[in-house]
């Protein structure tokens, strides 16, 4: 893919519901069982990470678990540390947000220390409300608003969504609040106080399908431009993704680019479930089921071209793991299938990289489908490939069924995508349980899952109706650093 120029780019983590106390290895994706739901927020503060979350997998309410709070030095490897109770007062509680308040803005801290701040959605004498938690001891007790918050032209449902965050140029507090087919933008100076500033609603169509819920919401600097990035999950869709807009937020009014309300734009194509910015870097959960995997740092790119922007996501391992190359493919015409030999790989995650010629994509000869397999030791595979003949790539799954061990659960789904270069390159990160996907420098992300976190038997490239040349390639083995 050609494009003009990089513009800016902050590191994206994408991480699992966490499910062990303590989660670390030398692998880069855990099979957890924390019992852990949706990220709420997280912050960077005494030289640690910090991630808040839901406790309990329940879609409905927060119970008695509350909330989560685990710390990081990595942003890889989480140690949880306390709980969040829920508000004695409130017997339900759904979605919430998570803020670090660092400057006292809210000026809920007296003695001007940092503040956290969560703001959540229950369901109180018949209705759902605000409410607001704060503790300005860096989370050892919290405090809980006497009052639910008065949001003008709002009527609260279960499926609400909050964000919030400081807006250091207008020197106010900024709201997001999801609805059915639009969020709404609230303004306030002290958090008691909010005004009602606008609505972003999707096209009718759209919001029959989707519903916009963990959300994030972050300016991008272009030159002396800045740019404002929604990156939503997108629910009531046969294959969940992370759908993104790129637009201008000027006095209280959120315009987003033409090209985002005609068509699709998708971070990933993994069934994302949270997010959560930390300093410059996002955390998007990753689910499957009750099976959840954390997977590699990602850089995340704004790039411009022909005055129009998108986004692109690319693996960065560099500060995390060390890469030993294995095996290099020299040029080789695949007709068929062709085995790539991992024995040495010992069940470490390992990297590959596949430079593949589409300079004759519409020759006779040329494969009208290709791609890789990827089949762990219980044979169930993951399939991501390209048609020529449909101008899509797919990604097909075959995963044993819960009920009968003997039987396979099989799915696919398509992306539409033409290729307009002489080459293109896969980038693939491959560990027990997940598979992660990098197509033309980023331009489309992929995430899928086995069913159970155990080695990869078997990757092979293979080839429909035709050949394909694969010009280069490797597979490094990666290895935790030491520190």
């Amino acid at each position: 893919m050609k494009y003009v120029i990089v513009i800016f780019s902050i590191t994206i983590i994408f991480f699992s519901c966490f499910q062990n106390k303590k989660v670390e290895s030398s692998s880069m994706s855990h099979l957890n069982t924390l019992n852990m739901g949706e990220i709420i927020g997280s912050a960077f503060y005494d030289s640690c990470y910090h991630m808040f979350y839901k406790k309990g997998i329940s879609d409905v309410f927060v119970d008695q678990n509350g909330w989560g709070h685990a710390v990081s030095s990595d942003m890889l490897n989480w140690t949880e540390i306390s709980t969040i109770s829920r508000p004695i007062s409130k017997e339900f509680i759904l979605n919430a947000h998570f803020s670090y308040d660092d400057k006292n803005n809210s000026k809920l801290s007296e003695n001007s220390e940092p503040v956290m701040i969560i703001i959540y959605i229950y369901f109180d004498e018949g209705e759902y409300q605000l409410g607001i938690m704060y503790s300005n001891d860096k989370g050892k007790t919290w405090n809980e608003k006497s009052r639910s918050l008065d949001i003008p032209n709002m009527a609260f449902q279960s499926t609400t969504c909050p964000f919030m965050y400081w807006n250091h140029t207008a020197k106010r507090w900024v709201m997001l609040l999801s609805t059915d087919n639009s969020i709404k933008f609230y303004t306030s100076p002290n958090l008691e106080d909010w005004e009602y500033m606008s609505d972003f609603i999707l096209k009718e169509e759209e919001s029959e399908k989707e519903l916009l819920k963990s959300f994030q919401f972050f300016s991008m600097k272009i030159g002396s431009n800045e740019k404002w990035i929604l990156i939503s999950n997108m629910e009531k869709t046969e294959q969940p993704r992370s759908r993104y807009y790129i637009g201008d937020f000027d006095q209280g009014k959120y315009n987003v680019d033409n090209d985002y309300i005609k068509h699709l734009h998708v971070l990933d194509y993994g069934k994302d479930i949270s997010f959560s910015m930390i300093n410059d870097s996002i955390l998007i959960g990753f689910s499957k089921m009750s099976v959840d995997y954390t997977s590699t740092p990602r850089k995340l790119n704004l790039i411009s071209e022909n005055n129009h922007f998108f986004l692109m996501t690319n693996p960065d391992y560099t500060n995390v793991f060390d890469s030993e190359k294995i095996i290099t493919l020299d040029s080789l015409l695949i007709n068929e299938t062709h085995i790539l030999n991992i024995d040495a790989l010992h069940n470490s995650p390992f990297d590959v990289l596949l430079n593949f010629d589409t300079s004759n994509q519409y020759a006779i000869h040329s494969a009208q489908k290709y791609g890789i397999v990827i089949q762990n030791e219980q044979n169930e595979t993951i399939t991501i490939g390209y048609d020529n003949m449909e101008r899509v790539l797919y990604v097909e799954s075959q995963m044993t069924q819960e009920d009968n061990p003997n039987g396979f659960d099989k799915k696919r789904y398509s992306i539409s995508y033409k290729i307009s270069e002489k080459t293109i390159v896969w980038h693939l990160i491959i560990d027990k349980g997940i598979v992660e996907c990098f197509i033309d420098e980023g331009a489309i992300s992929i995430t899928d899952f086995f069913t159970k976190d155990i080695p990869i038997k078997s990757v092979y490239l293979y080839t429909d109706l035709g050949s394909i040349k694969l010009i280069s390639g490797s597979i490094c083995k990666l290895e935790k650093q030491k520190k």
